[in-house]
């Protein structure tokens, strides 16, 4: 193995990262440096004023959904309930329908739709694999209408 390609290369390394510490300690790069530095400073001191609560609205957020799901309600108010689709697989369908073929079984453990559907295209019984995908609507957010 011929290293003369490999100590070339680690020289031009060397020379790349020493131009590199050379420029960084340079006084314009220092000054310029500086000049960001104040004006990250002014950008955050423009910002110190201003309140930030998402944090809270998030954590009221959080508990008015999860008492419309234990309410079992879409609306409370000005408040609507989104929904969105959750899909899983019923895995004790799926066995039924791979007729207790505990092999084909292994192959899709810990089944996800996207396997699920991959496998069903090289089977015979695609269409009553796909049918174990079984689809459900979750409450994921919320939605806020204007008070009038």
């Amino acid at each position: 193995m011929d290293t003369k390609d490999l100590i070339a290369f680690h020289k031009e390394v060397e020379t790349e990262r020493n131009t590199r510490t050379a420029i960084k300690n340079s006084p314009e790069y220092l000054a310029l440096q500086g000049q960001i530095s104040q004006l990250t400073d002014d950008q955050e001191a423009m910002l110190l004023g201003v309140p930030d609560s998402s944090d809270e609205y998030n954590l009221e957020k959080k508990a008015v959904i999860a008492y419309m799901i234990s309410q079992n309600i879409d609306e409370l108010g000005n408040v609507r309930a989104v929904f969105r689709t959750k899909n899983e697989v019923n895995v004790a369908r799926l066995l039924n329908v791979l007729e207790g073929d505990i092999d084909n079984l292994v192959i899709l453990t810990n089944v996800k739709q996207t396997d699920l559907k991959a496998f069903a295209k090289t089977d015979q019984r695609k269409k009553e694999l796909l049918a174990c995908i079984e689809s459900g609507q979750v409450l994921s957010d919320i939605s806020i209408s204007p008070v009038a």
